[in-house]
């Protein structure tokens, strides 16, 4: 078992929280090609009543995995971070 302090537990379940929140509310395009041949982003919507009815629209898997990687390395940098001890650094320059 990982031994983590409390800043680094905060951090991971905020971590866990978001990547959840992230897939109930993912992000929508429409199926439907613009007159540019570009998807339109449509939001986000929630996953059980989404926009889908409203419009031909479709979860933008694309999208949603590069927010959850995202997320996955700042909630690691944010968990390192805090097990780091908070000495302070020294510097090489003498102050007189």
């Amino acid at each position: 078992m990982l031994n983590m302090n409390k800043n680094q537990l905060i951090a991971m379940w905020i971590g866990i929280a978001l990547f959840i929140l992230m897939g109930l509310f993912p992000p929508f395009i429409d199926c439907r090609l613009a007159e540019d041949g570009i998807y339109k982003f449509r939001g986000f919507h929630f996953y059980v009543t989404s926009g889908i009815r409203y419009y031909d629209a479709k979860i933008d898997y694309y999208r949603l995995r590069h927010q959850w990687l995202l997320l996955v390395v700042l909630t690691v940098g944010m968990i390192i971070t805090a097990g780091q001890s908070g000495k302070p650094v020294k510097s090489k320059r003498q102050d007189e």
